[in-house]
């Protein structure tokens, strides 16, 4: 009876301790998870700690190409021509005609306006501060000599003290022959230039940016030359006057030279930010190009006498209005 009783106590004591564990498990499984659901609530309701992104950094573009087109208005250039002699034949001293150079009045050039394109690569060095190199290609100009010259013709004569005089003449001793010149020759200039260019923005609003600069470089000049100098003579008694001529002399001479030269340019201007990539580029660019020169022989088979000719073309100051793209390069 008593093995009965001490069994019957330890029976109800664990079921008791059961009884009791049971009652506290609801408490803690709404608590131990700050009493916010079951443990198969536990995943979605924890609060993970995401890391921030990265901040990509964003910067301009530092390399550009750049396209221009400009039209420019010219002052007025120095163009000349030394050494070219007429009238050897029939100066033998006083009685004769001097021998004679190029008419200043022969001279032509069309050095009024150019057009040129060109290309370029730059770099931004800053916000404000930029450099480029550029080519340019600009249109050719001419210089022509257009010119005739008429004078009574002179020879061997031994009734002049000197010994020459109008030959042929008449009886009084007037000169019937006239000798007609007449000189053509024309040079053509053709030039490319580079400029090594910087430039300082004034500051932007509105996508407009004002700006200043000055580049210095070098011309690249081809010159090609072609002269003829044609001599006739013709009767001045005839009926109408030297209705016919007789060709007395003829001789011509072609040339080429390719010569280096100063070129310089100050800018004023103004670029808008189109996009990102494109801005358009207007501007006002005084460009500078120093003179050039090409020297040519020049031989009159008649006389066997050699003229060394030489075309000069004077410094050109251009004042130019310029329109071009910049692409940006990222």
């Amino acid at each position: 009876m008593t093995l009965e009783l001490k069994v019957g106590t330890l029976t109800a004591a664990l079921f008791g301790l059961a009884l009791l564990t049971g009652a506290s498990v609801p408490a803690t499984a709404a608590d131990w998870n700050n009493g916010s659901g079951s443990i198969k609530d536990i995943r979605g309701s924890a609060a993970v700690p995401v890391p921030a992104p990265m901040p990509i950094p964003v910067s301009s573009p530092n390399f550009y190409f750049r396209f221009d087109a400009a039209i420019g208005v010219v002052d007025s250039v120095d163009a000349s021509e030394r050494g070219l002699t007429f009238g050897v034949l029939d100066s033998p001293g006083d009685t004769g005609p001097q021998p004679f150079g190029t008419r200043s009045s022969w001279l032509n050039s069309d050095f009024d306006t150019f057009t040129s394109i060109g290309a370029g690569v730059g770099y931004n060095w800053s916000d404000r501060f930029r450099t480029d190199v550029t080519l340019e290609v600009r249109s050719k100009a001419d210089v022509s000599i257009n010119g005739t010259e008429r004078y009574v013709e002179h020879g061997v004569d031994p009734f002049y003290l000197d010994g020459y005089g109008p030959s042929p003449q008449d009886g009084t001793g007037v000169g019937t022959s006239q000798v007609n010149i007449y000189a053509r020759d024309l040079t053509k200039l053709r030039s490319v230039f580079s400029l090594v260019n910087a430039y300082y923005d004034l500051g932007k609003s509105h996508g407009f940016s004002p700006y200043i600069g000055g580049g210095i470089g070098v011309a690249y000049h081809e010159l090609t030359r072609n002269h003829s100098t044609r001599e006739t003579t013709c009767d001045l008694t005839s009926v109408p006057v030297c209705n016919a001529e007789f060709q007395r002399t003829q001789y011509t001479a072609v040339d080429k030279k390719n010569a280096f030269s100063l070129a310089a340019a100050l800018t004023a201007g103004v670029s808008y930010s189109v996009s990102e990539i494109t801005t358009l580029d207007f501007n006002y660019r005084y460009l500078y190009i120093d003179g050039t020169d090409i020297a040519t022989s020049i031989t009159d088979p008649r006389t066997n006498h050699t003229s060394i000719s030489k075309v000069s073309i004077g410094d050109t100051s251009e004042h130019q209005l310029r329109a071009g793209l910049r692409f940006n390069i990222h």
